[in-house]
């Protein structure tokens, strides 16, 4: 394999684990290292790319909050952002950008195998977190990978919630999984996947999805087959009836679709009566939310106790307190709360920060 094969693998390999803390004094839960050989191919073969039509206006944006951090700094002596804080934001707009322009384009070059890979590793170890728990922890995996995952667990969380795979959390993992849909889907339009392997790829990600038990799983995963399996299967209907008497059905095929659909029939039913999912759908018949408003929406996901949304509409309300200019990067490390507190939601309202700490958080906007 060649250096630029090398490099682009590294980066697509290091997608799918990036949890693993590789870099020993960094606290964050999540570090993109893959974002190191996509800097490395983009500096080494692809120094243009960089001003890319479609990464300039995000370029321009980013520099554009960028300058009104530093502005702020040197002009209002009242705002205490700090560099450090404005420094780590621009690193995590930039990180995503550098690892989608060293890709773009680049698919071809990956390896399938690579790709089945991550998939069994990470079906592996969730399996075994939901079926053996007490096996990792003697085989002293659960040591290893709780020294290198921030709260990473060897059994299913409990409760509703499911395993946690490579990850810190269920719905941390639901996002890899649902990238490994895609890719399933990817490589074998690309006729880079048997039939008969990409159904057993769908289905160890199928399972996943059953055993993580996320909310946000179960939601891509519907979307995931509504627009690509019916749609498909609309298309092949309208471009073969015609021929419908010449269509031959193989018998290995038959039996992958049989396969699955069965396993589905039976394990979805016994999953589902205790997910995220569950929660949602007993807290919509119990929650009062209408009239329906915005309002009302807070406050069912408060009662999730899920911060995600109520980040986002903080994030975007600053919009409206900056008359659209917003406040810069790194401000949400001093203006969370209070941009919170003045769009009508006081945070004394919600359990997290009255067991955590009135802390300032990242906006999950992007």
């Amino acid at each position: 394999m060649n250096i630029k094969k090398l490099l682009l693998n590294s980066t697509f390999l290091l997608c799918f684990f990036p949890f693993i803390r590789i870099v020993p004094f960094i606290t964050a839960e999540a570090q993109p290292i893959a974002v190191i050989p996509a800097l490395l191919y983009l500096i080494s073969f692809k120094r243009s790319r960089f001003f890319h039509s479609y990464s300039l206006p995000y370029l321009l944006g980013i520099f554009f909050y960028l300058a009104i951090s530093i502005t702020q700094i040197f002009f209002n002596p009242l705002n205490n952002i700090s560099a450090s804080a404005i420094l780590e934001s621009f690193i995590i707009f930039m990180i995503p950008l550098i690892i989608f322009l060293a890709l773009l384009d680049n698919l071809n070059l990956i390896s399938v195998k690579l790709f089945k890979t991550c998939i069994y590793l990470w079906f592996a170890l969730s399996t075994m977190q939901y079926f053996f728990p007490s096996l990792l922890i003697y085989l002293g995996v659960d040591r290893v990978l709780g020294t290198l995952i921030a709260r990473f667990s060897s059994s299913a969380i409990g409760g509703t919630r499911g395993v946690v795979g490579f990850s810190s959390e269920p719905s941390h993992a639901a996002q890899i999984i649902f990238l490994m849909f895609l890719y399933c889907t990817f490589f074998y339009n690309n006729n880079k996947l048997k039939i008969w392997s990409y159904y057993l790829l769908l289905l160890m990600c199928i399972l996943m999805c059953l055993f993580n038990r996320s909310t946000s799983v179960a939601l891509f995963l519907i979307v995931y087959f509504l627009f690509h399996f019916v749609f498909k299967a609309l298309f092949i209907f309208k471009n073969k009836i015609q021929n419908f008497h010449k269509i031959k059905v193989k018998k290995q095929n038959l039996f992958i679709v049989t396969f699955i659909l069965l396993g589905i029939s039976i394990i979805v039913p016994q999953l589902l009566t205790k997910s995220r999912l569950a929660d949602v759908m007993f807290l919509l018949s119990y929650t009062k939310i209408s009239p329906f408003n915005l309002f009302s929406l807070l406050k069912f996901t408060i009662a999730l106790g899920d911060l995600r949304f109520i980040s986002v509409y903080a994030g975007y309300f600053n919009l409206i307190l900056t008359h659209g200019f917003g406040s810069g990067l790194g401000s949400w490390s001093t203006g969370f709360l209070y941009t919170l507190q003045e769009s009508g939601i006081n945070p004394f309202s919600i359990p997290y920060f009255l067991v955590y700490g009135f802390i300032n958080m990242k906006p999950h906007v992007y």
